[in-house]
């Protein structure tokens, strides 16, 4: 496999303030992992090197060892069964591979520190947010328990978490996703490290979240002059922030550039491939490239050509409606007491929704975590009893049904669930998954012909039929939703509601996904309700759109009037924030970022949802509730603008711009 190398200049507004050699050199690096089938060479000969003030970009799909180099790097491999045979590891000129276990400690977080993937998991759940912030100083600087917290709360301070003091005895499960983020920045900020390393910092934010912790994480490295390396499968993150790029594929990297040069001309099909996959906000109708099959192994990875990449496809939605929702309402009772349950609030979920689903189409459902969109879904299943409101499918009401009637509708309704890792039962054959359906309907495929009709099923979502007998973790990510998808087909149903189907898969796998379902909608006349928070996606695949905030429907539209007309502030602020893969668009649009959290569904503001986060807000937005309808202004005036919003101070806003 060879590395294309690139030397133009990077366009865009920063340029790197070191000069010099650079604080860190990867030379050469090897890491192989000894297992019972033999060894896996994870990371192969990877070679880069990032200075002071400099972004260093590490892209690739998932198992390409973007994280295993860090991992090396950081020195916190766990060897065996890992081994690195060859290979350097530089750091200020000296190579950490050949220092002691104390010396790399003293390096580890006080000049190298690592931002990790998953907040969640990172932070102890045991211990407040503050004491884990103040171990850094207790132990690298041997500060007392009241100086540490009181560190601990200049650092949540830095990284702006509003009532920092109040707050530092809080655990992590009492912080937002974007909250727990910044905690874990402020951890890698805390002995004013040279180098950071972000290990995919934003992959589970919403994309107002995402913007503002990468803001953040900017600002900062000004300030402090420092290196980041920036691992992640985003490329629209990557033109947003980076100097150059590196990317990997089955441990090697095949492409170095800067950033500008990488995204204007890519030299390797790998990278090309990669690029041609990503569905992008300022672009509507132009097709997926998917790349095919698997990420080469890395035990067996030789080279690096390019796969195939899949054929595009077209999709014809008629206009008859199939599904209509009507004043929907879920809220979740809050009690207290242990014998004796008193009901003292509710958590307001869904809190008045209203759309219709027509037949051959998609109805894309956006929004930020906790606005309600999988409780939608569930309560379209009927997983969730609504407190109010109707769904009529064919005329029926179907929040009524119980017992055969509902079994009945289910039959025509299915679900396509979000986690491809957790939705499959590890202990059963995926024949047995997808032929569960068919014990529920027997006159669907009567028990002589289910062998059959299950292996018709993994035809039709491009799996080889002799995979019946497998079990889910013999599947990569997604193959795995393919099989979801599959499960969700058996019963030939009308409508398929998919909650965030594509959110856990990497770009090249998403595009095939994506693409797979435009297909099976062309053929089986499929109707979609798509729930996502990547907004590029919906964009692609949706011929409708609706923008839900805080349990209700801010705004809602074709796919053209939301993304080239938006007149909710909330929908331009989503719109906004989300990052376009091209560099040379790096400062050229305008980015609006919300301050702050969604509020509590539990007791949300009074008037406008969104007021407290708007920057429209008026005394009218607390005390009058919007409708949700085509603004008056705009009304008869044929405008793209005049969909239905709900807000008081609606205008059409440019925040995309044109392709």
């Amino acid at each position: 496999m060879t590395t294309t190398e690139k030397t133009a200049a990077v366009p865009g507004p920063r340029t790197p303030e070191a000069a010099g050699s650079p604080l860190l050199q990867v030379r050469d690096l090897h890491v192989e992992f000894h297992t019972r089938d033999g060894v896996v060479k994870a990371v192969n000969g990877v070679n880069y090197s990032v200075s002071a003030g400099e972004t260093l970009a590490v892209l690739g799909e998932s198992g390409s060892g973007k994280s295993v180099t860090a991992q090396a790097i950081m020195g916190i491999l766990d060897m065996p069964p890992a081994k690195i045979p060859q290979g350097e590891i530089l750091f200020r000129g000296q190579d950490m591979l050949t220092m002691s276990g104390e010396q790399r400690r003293k390096i580890r977080g006080a000049k190298i520190a690592m931002i990790f993937q998953d907040a969640l998991s990172s932070l102890n759940p045991v211990l407040s947010v503050g004491y884990q912030l103040g171990e850094m100083f207790r132990v690298h600087q041997g500060l007392s328990k009241k100086d540490a917290k009181a560190k601990a709360i200049e650092l949540m301070d830095k990284v702006k978490i509003p009532a920092a003091k109040s707050r530092v005895g809080d655990y992590p499960h009492q912080f937002s996703g974007g909250m727990r983020q910044r905690i874990m920045i402020a951890m890698a900020l805390a002995l004013e490290p040279d180098l950071i390393i972000a290990d995919e910092p934003t992959t589970a934010l919403d994309v107002t979240v995402q913007a503002q912790v990468m803001d953040l994480l900017a600002e900062l490295q000004r300030e402090y002059n420092m290196g980041l390396i920036l691992i992640t499968h985003d490329l629209g993150v990557v033109a947003d922030v980076a100097d150059k790029i590196a990317v990997m594929y089955a441990g090697r990297i095949v492409e170095h550039a800067p950033v500008g040069e990488l995204y204007k001309t890519p030299a390797h099909p790998y990278t090309r491939g990669l690029l041609d996959s990503i569905p992008r906000l300022d672009q509507k109708g132009q097709e997926l490239y998917a790349i095919k099959g698997l990420p080469a192994a890395a035990a067996r990875a030789t080279s690096g050509r390019r796969r195939s990449m899949a054929e595009p496809v077209t999709k014809n939605a008629d206009r008859e409606p199939i599904l209509q929702v009507r004043n929907l309402v879920k809220h979740f009772p809050l009690t207290q007491g242990v014998l004796f349950k008193k009901q003292v609030g509710a958590v307001k979920a869904v809190d008045g929704i209203s759309f219709d689903l027509y037949r051959g189409e998609t109805l894309g459902i956006v929004g930020e975590s906790g606005c309600g969109k999988s409780t939608v879904a569930k309560l379209l299943m009927n997983l969730e009893r609504a407190t109010a409101g109707e769904v009529f499918y064919k005329g029926e009401d179907i929040t009524k049904l119980t017992g055969r009637a509902l079994k009945a509708v289910r039959r025509n309704i299915q679900m396509v669930f979000q986690d491809p890792y957790t939705s499959l039962n590890p202990r059963m054959t995926v024949g047995d998954i997808i032929g569960e359906p068919f014990d529920i309907h027997p006159e669907v495929a009567p028990k002589g012909d289910r062998r059959r009709k299950v292996q018709e099923l993994l035809d039709v979502v491009g799996l080889n039929p002799e995979y019946l007998n497998r079990y889910p973790h013999q599947f990569s990510g997604g193959q795995r939703q393919r099989i979801g998808i599959a499960r969700g087909l058996a019963l030939n149903p009308e409508i398929i509601i998919c909650d965030e189907p594509v959110s856990a898969l990497d770009v090249s796998v998403q595009a095939q996904v994506v693409n797979l379902m435009e297909r099976l909608q062309d053929e089986f006349e499929l109707s979609y309700l798509f729930i996502a928070h990547d907004l590029s996606v919906v964009r692609h695949i949706s011929d409708r759109v609706g923008v839900m905030y805080l349990g209700k429907m801010a705004e809602i539209g074709t796919d053209e009037e939301i993304y080239e007309h938006p007149t909710h502030p909330y929908t331009q602020a989503l719109l906004s924030a989300v990052p376009v893969p091209d560099p040379e668009a790096r400062g050229g649009r305008e980015r609006i970022i919300l301050s702050g959290d969604v509020p509590s569904p539990a007791n949300p503001p009074s008037g406008c949802r969104f007021r407290t986060r708007c920057w429209k807000a008026q005394d009218k937005c607390a005390e009058e509730t919007p409708l949700l309808a085509v603004p008056e202004a705009l009304k008869d005036t044929g405008s793209l603008a005049a969909h239905e919003s709900a807000c008081h101070f609606a205008e059409e806003k440019d925040v995309v711009g044109a392709a």
